[in-house]
């Protein structure tokens, strides 16, 4: 893969795992807003993509669990978060047969 398409993440797998991204902050902060997020939350996002609503969930949850099965993605959101101590960026798949990621953290999910 090119440099380019690295920087840009368009490349045939991402395409393959059929990714789309938020990338409105104002409907994220809508979004987070409507769902009546408040310090007591603790939320799990699966996807979390570029972190635009992750970046709005941790203003207001107590504990983001932040899921990204996408490698590239996954770094990008742990470089973006990094001083945000109510994130935690979980680089796996969270659904389907392997259910590890949210098994091996913290509280168990019902997802």
């Amino acid at each position: 893969m090119s440099a380019r398409r690295a920087r840009s993440g368009h490349d045939s797998r991402r395409r393959v795992l059929g990714q789309n991204f938020l990338a409105s902050s104002a409907l994220a902060a809508r979004l987070v807003r409507d769902a009546a997020v408040t310090r007591s939350d603790v939320v799990v996002e699966i996807g979390a993509g570029t972190g635009i609503l992750t970046a709005e969930l941790a203003r207001r949850a107590g504990r983001v669990h932040a899921i990204e099965l996408d490698p590239v993605w996954a770094a990008r959101l742990r470089e973006r978060l990094a001083g945000c101590r109510t994130v935690e960026v979980i680089e796996g798949a969270a659904g389907g047969e392997d259910r590890s990621v949210c098994r091996s953290r913290g509280p168990s999910f019902d997802v």
